[in-house]
């Protein structure tokens, strides 16, 4: 038993010994760090305003003050392999024994130069023609060299990142195919949402580039409209909602509009899938104006009518245009109801009229043309014809006889229109409106 123990204890030191004799140790210890958010660009890495990575430094050795050493630094990703030229440019780094060195931004600046670093997997020619490296999961490694004899003298430090392109915004509102309600005074709400915030990729210095199109014609596929057509609106914002209002181009109620938005890094580099723009997303600004329907025509006299039509919601006015049948003037009228009075017509004429919407700042196709027929105006012959006289009621006392006076002739009232004569014997014309028949009739005196 003894024996046994003591060949386990033997193996057991074999075993720790192996392990310490294959340890090893270095006289400079370097760490590294990647900072998010994470960049597909190099140079980011080399930017002294923008710290990415800093490698941190400790020379080990208490006999040597100081010691010159260089990094080396390797970019692995899948099929990618990039690192430091043995026989590239760098400055010296000076290590102080027992004193810790920190490196970033500038000071690594020669280590992200293309023209130091040799490209596996891809050319340096590809990597420049982006200034960027494909999207993936990345490891930078860092390890220190001895200056003079380029030998290694310690450990090495790995940083992994998942390095990918931002998801550009996405639309919130109005949403695509909506329908819009019209507003007085224009008031239209644009929202979209960064999805880049959470990314470990995240850009701080973002903007977003508005643009807004009108589809012409109608039904026109938007993305075609949005590449092809003049915007009517464009602006840049750091906001993620864009407020449009009256003092901005007029929409036209019933047109269709296409709109998206880009969002870009403010630096210019291209941080975005799809270059940072959106969907394209269609609405419909309101209702079109459309002209009235079912219209009648009421003839109450052979002076006047009435043009109705159906009660619409949308348009604040209405014109109604007319004209004597084979004339070419038209006459109008404006109206803030569903109807329309019409006075000073001719008796017994033919009119034409027309019906317009306006749904302020457009304005309704007319109707299609209608006609009606004012009334004959009298049932009596020509003057000057002998008839049958009728009684006027009202002879004593009357001198003179003057335009607009009133007789009462068979019962009604009579408005003289001329008249020549005197001391109650006259002669001239009148007329009289009958309310039970609606006609005007003329009398002669």
């Amino acid at each position: 038993m003894k024996k046994l123990l003591r060949i386990y204890f033997i193996t057991f030191l074999i075993l720790i010994t192996g392990r310490n004799a294959s340890a090893q140790t270095y006289p400079v210890t370097v760490n590294s760090q990647l900072i998010p958010p994470y960049s597909l660009y190099l140079s980011d890495y080399a930017n002294p305003e923008n710290e990415k990575l800093f490698v941190s430094l400790l020379f080990n050795d208490a006999n040597i003050p100081t010691y010159n050493v260089k990094l080396q630094l390797t970019i692995e990703g899948v099929g990618i392999k990039i690192q430091s030229k043995p026989e590239g440019y760098y400055p010296a780094i000076t290590l102080t024994s027992g004193m810790m060195e920190r490196l970033s931004g500038a000071d690594l600046a020669p280590y992200f130069d293309p023209n130091n670093l040799i490209f596996q997997g891809i050319t340096k020619e590809q990597y420049q023609k982006n200034a960027s490296l494909p999207e993936g999961i990345y490891k930078f490694s860092i390890q220190v060299f001895d200056y003079e004899r380029n030998k290694l003298i310690s450990n090495k430090s790995v940083s992994q990142a998942w390095i990918v392109l931002n998801d550009p915004p996405r639309i919130v509102t109005p949403t695509c195919q909506s329908l819009i309600k019209v507003l007085y005074p224009q008031n239209i709400v644009f929202q979209w949402l960064p999805m880049h915030l959470t990314s470990p990729n995240a850009s701080f210095t973002t903007e977003y580039h508005f643009r807004l199109v009108q589809i012409l014609p109608i039904g026109r596929n938007p993305n075609d409209a949005m590449l092809s057509s003049p915007p009517i609106f464009e602006a840049v914002t750091d906001n993620s909602t864009l407020y449009y209002g009256i003092s901005e181009t007029q929409l036209i109620p019933g047109q269709q509009y296409a709109w998206r938005v880009q969002a870009k890094d403010k630096g210019g580099k291209d941080l975005f899938k799809n270059n940072g723009y959106s969907e394209v997303c269609m609405f419909t600004y309101g209702d079109p104006c459309k002209a009235p329907v079912n219209i009648k025509a009421e003839v109450q006299s052979a002076q006047t009518a009435k043009i109705s039509w159906d009660q619409m919601f949308g348009p604040q006015s209405f014109i109604v245009r007319y004209r004597e049948k084979g004339t070419s003037t038209w006459y109008k009228n404006e109206a803030f109801q569903n109807s329309s009075d019409i006075k000073g017509l001719s008796a017994n004429k033919q009119y034409e009229y027309q019906i317009q919407s306006t749904c302020d700042p457009v304005e309704s196709e007319f109707s299609l043309v209608d006609t009606f027929s004012t009334k004959v105006s009298s049932a009596f012959k020509d003057c000057g014809v002998t008839v049958n006289k009728p009684t006027v009621d009202n002879t004593t006392n009357l001198e003179l006889l003057f335009p607009n006076d009133v007789l009462f002739v068979d019962g009604f009232q009579v408005r003289v229109t001329s008249a020549t004569g005197t001391s109650g014997i006259f002669s001239g014309t009148g007329v009289a409106y009958i309310p039970f028949s609606q006609y005007l009739y003329s009398y002669c005196l």
